[in-house]
């Protein structure tokens, strides 16, 4: 209730749309769910809205990238222009998907190509292939190459539920798991013959099981 009254303020005078930006800002993630729900309810005006989204703090970015989970193309238009906005070059790794999944229009995947050559500070022409690049990621999970604990028991994953953006708690090895299966099925999607994506698949949960039961983890077959 208090982050939505602070939405509601985005729609009144400029004084109490500079309070109203910074207390969402300091908000965090959580901002993104108040902020989708009212552009679901259309209770706020468009522009306000995209005001508070584009005032967002950088490291909401994990949360502002679910709304290209939503399917709602105007959503993920918006949640585009926010990931680039944050210049969070990390984030690029949730744009692969719609920048070639066929299902979204061609000015979404257009929009989300151009964020990637952004993000990546690369030429769009010279960016790898959707698949390679989500495969890369998928298995930069599984070899730990990234520090998702940074000295915490369990960190917090935003994750798209029930038509908005949901914060799930996960421990840091949760959290490579959902996040390398993620990324290898969202391979898997675009190319479902791809071989590298399915023994991705098969690697990370071979190993978050041996994890689990306490079994030394291999390496993927072929990357001895």
């Amino acid at each position: 209730k208090r982050l939505a009254g602070f939405v509601a303020q985005l729609s009144g005078n400029a004084s109490q749309r500079q309070y109203a930006i910074d207390q969402l800002r300091r908000a965090g993630g959580h901002t993104v769910a108040a902020l989708t729900t009212a552009y679901q309810k259309k209770t706020t005006p468009r522009a306000d809205l995209v005001d508070g989204f584009l005032g967002l703090a950088p490291s909401s970015w994990q949360a502002a990238s679910t709304l290209l989970e939503s399917g709602d193309e105007e959503l993920m238009g918006l949640g585009i222009e926010v990931l680039r906005n944050m210049s969070v070059p990390e984030s690029a790794e949730t744009l692969w998907y719609p920048s070639a999944a066929p299902q979204f229009s061609r000015a979404v995947r257009k929009y989300a190509s151009a964020a990637v050559a952004y993000l990546t500070h690369q030429p769009i022409d010279r960016l790898p292939g959707a698949v390679d690049a989500l495969n890369q990621i998928a298995e930069g999970r599984y070899r730990k190459e990234y520090d998702l604990s940074r000295g915490r028991d369990s960190i917090e994953v935003w994750i798209w539920k029930d038509g908005s953006p949901r914060a799930v708690s996960m421990t840091p090895s949760e959290a490579e798991e959902y996040f390398g299966m993620k990324y290898a099925r969202q391979a898997l999607l675009l190319d479902p013959s791809n071989e590298r994506s399915k023994i991705l698949l098969l690697s990370l949960a071979l190993a978050k099981h041996a994890e689990r039961v306490g079994v030394d983890r291999a390496a993927p077959p072929g990357k001895e």
